[in-house]
């Protein structure tokens, strides 16, 4: 995503961005940071609040907070729309007005950067063993990778110990997310499984431990479909 602000700053000087479920704003603060003119876009005014108190003052002309349920009717007004780990908490019936809102708010040449739990690793569970102290995982046990729906997941911290319980989120294949977009009106042009820098391995372990085997994410990259101009479903 770097390299893409870096891109469209040069570009397209004064270009916008819609953080979408921005939470406490990591990804608005870069968008801003690399010139964007940025709307933030959550649902909890609580995390909007942590989001404000973190961002920086030289930054806070740059980024406009907007909390509600549903997405604001924009057309065509932004350059990049960001979708970070929002998707997966998004029940099935709902999938299909998100993105059909996203596809609406970005421009007909602008990208939409969407990133997901990779469906393999949220679909699998560690076998794991305390060894002085520390976790050690051993085996990534995948049994049904095919079975969509709700998943109950625990959240682990730095030291790969139960930190939250009990999130709800959805499990979906790649190819469920991948039709999704299609329909939505979205080509996929770009796909990445990112993995975690050497330098992380002492910071976090554990974590480190586990996301250096496996993806933990994955990010799609989507330009609008051009528009059909000889008629009929553009959909092959």
């Amino acid at each position: 995503m770097e390299e893409i602000s870096r891109s469209l700053a040069v570009r397209r000087p004064g270009w916008k961005a819609l953080d979408y479920g921005c939470g406490t704003g990591e990804q608005s603060r870069m968008l801003a940071d690399h010139g964007a003119e940025v709307v933030a876009f959550e649902r909890s005014e609580r995390m909007l609040e942590l989001l404000r108190d973190k961002l920086p003052a030289r930054l806070a002309a740059r980024v406009t907070t907007v909390a509600g349920t549903r997405l604001p009717p924009y057309e065509a007004e932004f350059d990049v729309v960001m979708c970070n780990n929002v998707l997966d908490h998004v029940s099935d019936p709902d999938i299909a007005p998100v993105l059909a809102g996203l596809r609406r708010a970005v421009r007909g040449d602008g990208i939409t950067v969407v990133t997901v739990p990779h469906p393999v690793k949220d679909g699998a569970t560690w076998t794991r063993k305390n060894v002085r102290g520390r976790w050690e995982y051993e085996d990534l046990r995948l049994e049904q990778y095919f079975v969509e729906g709700p998943v109950t997941k625990h959240r682990e911290g730095p030291e790969g110990d139960i930190v939250m319980d009990a999130i709800m989120t959805h499990h979906r294949t790649i190819e469920t997310y991948f039709s999704a977009f299609r329909r939505a009106g979205f080509q996929v042009v770009d796909l990445y499984e990112p993995q975690p820098s050497d330098s992380s391995a002492a910071e976090h372990p554990e974590i480190w431990a586990k996301a250096s085997r496996i993806p933990y994410f994955l990010v799609f990259v989507l330009r609008p479909e051009a528009p059909n101009t000889e008629g009929g479903d553009s959909t092959p």
